[in-house]
């Protein structure tokens, strides 16, 4: 996903850290193992590991809703945050890890 309009809502660091503790919070209960990520200024790059991708994609939601209640805090607006869902790419072996 990608800010709105690529507005640079997480260039705030209070909204990174947010995002960065929603992942962290919510991982263990969706079985999700976060290996490498990279926090850009509209968006997150992430590398993780689980069993079901079901579960991945309701981690994502999860995180996604809370990170966006907690920048309307934190911002003091209502204005929208994500706009698309993920582009999530599956890496089946260390041979598709290479290549993505």
């Amino acid at each position: 996903w990608q800010c709105p309009n690529q507005q640079f809502f997480l260039k705030d660091k209070r909204v990174k850290q947010l995002y960065y503790d929603l992942l962290l919070k919510h991982k263990e209960r969706y079985g999700v193992d976060i290996i490498a990520y990279m926090f850009l200024d509209n968006h997150l790059h992430i590398i993780a590991k689980m069993e079901d991708k079901i579960e991945f994609s309701r981690f994502m939601q999860n995180v996604h809703s809370k990170l966006a209640m907690g920048y309307h805090r934190i911002c003091d607006t209502n204005s929208e945050i994500i706009r698309d869902r993920p582009r999530t790419k599956v890496i089946g072996d260390e041979r598709h890890e290479l290549i993505t």
